[in-house]
């Protein structure tokens, strides 16, 4: 068998997100282009798309880059993150923050 640490089947437990598709747009903000159907993110009917991307664990994350973000984004099977968004036409742009349980999502670039 391979030393501990050194190539095990168990050694890295897959990371997983939360099925969301972020943009950069011109302002530089992550915006929300679109969600997995079935994932995480679009089964919580909270998220819209063009949500813009503030805060990620109450870490402020806003014009950040989509690989600056994923690794908070990213996190084990069945933990959970909460991501804070603002909403066009919010009135008092109070940020909505949304817990969601992260769940495996196919592994593209752009979702996390």
């Amino acid at each position: 068998p391979p030393p501990p640490g050194q190539g095990g089947r168990d050694e890295e437990p897959e990371l997983c997100g939360i099925g969301i598709v972020l943009s950069q747009n011109a302002q530089m903000e992550l915006q929300v282009l679109s969600m997995n159907e079935g994932g995480p993110a679009a089964r919580s009917n909270l998220i819209k798309r063009n949500d813009v991307l503030y805060t990620i664990d109450n870490h402020d994350v806003y014009k950040k880059t989509i690989e600056e973000v994923r690794p908070l984004i990213l996190g084990l099977p069945g933990s959970t993150v909460v991501l804070g968004f603002q909403r066009q036409g919010m009135r008092n742009n109070r940020p909505v923050n949304v817990r969601l349980r992260r769940g495996t999502v196919k592994q593209d670039l752009k979702n996390i």
